[in-house]
């Protein structure tokens, strides 16, 4: 059913968005782990300004996750409905 394959592939849309996301987590608590007090000023503003980008991917990739989540909701109740309809 076309259904069923856009379902499924908006799942594995999202759970690439999420995966994209717990990488991006993984390389801020690296990051921050990597700031001590040795840690120069320039060097720490860098790295701060690497957290920031990280962080707003994040956000943008999870808004991007949740609308196909969404999305997928939408198209499972669609199915839901025409299964019904076709009993």
């Amino acid at each position: 059913n076309g259904l069923d394959k856009e379902i499924a592939d908006l799942e594995k849309k999202k759970a690439a968005k999420d995966k994209d996301i717990a990488s991006l987590q993984s390389k801020i608590v690296s990051t921050q782990k990597s700031i001590n007090k040795n840690t120069s000023q320039g060097s720490l503003n860098s790295k701060r300004r690497q957290i920031a980008s990280c962080e707003s991917d994040i956000a943008k990739k999870s808004k991007d996750s949740a609308d196909l989540g969404k999305k997928k909701e939408t198209l499972r109740c669609i199915l839901e409905t025409s299964k019904r309809t076709a009993e």
